[in-house]
């Protein structure tokens, strides 16, 4: 499937908080318990895996995060990522969350100005990301 995990990771693993070793690592236990309380959507063309967002559950009520986006490079510019985030962004609004945030790499300029058209503004704070050391933004 080309919408793998692992796939996503070794396609760009700065993109993710975590490192590709770690994740093959999980049992299925691990990853049944990280999906609970999240809504993972896929996108799919000819019946074939292309796209993948996570709506999951934030410390603060009323809010979900957007993380583990990711789209195949071939898939990339083709407005899937858009379709992703918005689906992201509707569940929420469906569940009663006023907010959607999630953490950019802060010297990634695309994915910052993508983030920004689809409505998301930097908040001023950034962190690193485990095993890379890079900071992160948020929006």
């Amino acid at each position: 499937m080309a919408c793998r995990p692992a796939g996503a990771l070794a396609d760009a693993p700065g993109a993710f908080g975590s490192a590709l070793e770690h994740e093959q690592a999980l049992g299925e236990e691990a990853w049944r318990a990280m999906t609970r309380g999240a809504a993972i959507f896929l996108a799919v063309a000819g019946g074939i895996p292309i796209g993948v967002v996570a709506g999951v559950g934030r410390p603060s009520a009323g809010e979900r995060g957007l993380g583990a986006m990711w789209v195949t490079p071939a898939w990339r510019s083709h407005g899937v990522a858009a379709l992703l985030v918005r689906a992201v962004i509707d569940c929420a609004r469906d569940e009663g969350c006023a907010q959607v945030g999630l953490w950019v790499p802060a010297d990634n300029a695309r994915a910052r100005r993508f983030y920004e058209r689809q409505g998301f503004r930097a908040t001023g704070h950034s962190r690193p990301f485990p095993g890379d050391g890079e900071p992160r933004s948020a929006r």
